[in-house]
């Protein structure tokens, strides 16, 4: 009797599992609360702060289809880490691509960084992450300067452009970006320039 108990309730924990997956893969589909999605967006801001993934998943969605911008980039970063749900790197790409199209500048600089290191796609696609990173630090984003800068002096992705990588690089740390005054000391230089 007790076997067949035992039996029977790992045959229905098992029968089980299938839907815990299923609901795993459609986290979207819940609801997030009546928010606007400036405070979707904050609520996932503050849940991916306290790791709370699935739920900045859900609020970042909900304020990414009402049109902020800025939770799409925060949505395509945990799809792609696969945080909160399934790893999705086609929709990560996805919506990065859409709010870097509308001037959503991290979103350009996240791209020039997963380009760079090949987190999408097989192999690292250094023209895609020039191009991406040029939107980004022309956008002001520091961090996307400082890595255009070095691929403009190191010639990837494209021709070398030591002078003005140097620039690039420069200025970024003159802006107290760290990993700029780094990378100069690294290729031999001070952090000033003489021109």
């Amino acid at each position: 009797m007790m076997k067949s108990l035992l039996f029977g309730l790992l045959l229905a924990l098992s029968a089980a599992a299938p839907m815990a997956t299923a609901q795993t893969e459609t986290a979207e589909a819940i609801e997030a609360p009546e928010l606007t999605p400036a405070e979707s967006l904050q609520a996932g801001i503050e849940a991916a702060q306290k790791r709370s993934w699935r739920t900045a998943r859900v609020n970042y969605k909900a304020a990414c289809d009402g049109g902020e911008l800025q939770a799409c980039t925060g949505l395509a970063d945990l799809y792609r880490k696969g945080l909160g749900g399934l790893k999705n790197d086609a929709g990560a790409e996805r919506l990065l691509k859409r709010a870097c199209r509308q001037d959503e500048m991290n979103a350009c600089a996240t791209l020039g960084f997963i380009y760079n290191q090949g987190l999408i796609g097989e192999e690292p696609d250094f023209e895609s992450s020039r191009s991406y990173y040029k939107i980004a630090c022309d956008g002001d984003v520091v961090s996307a300067c400082a890595a255009y800068g070095n691929q403009l002096y190191g010639g990837v992705g494209g021709r070398y452009e030591r002078v003005k990588g140097r620039r690039l690089l420069e200025q970024t740390c003159d802006q107290e970006f760290e990993w700029s005054c780094e990378r100069l000391v690294d290729l031999g230089f001070s952090k000033r320039s003489p021109f």
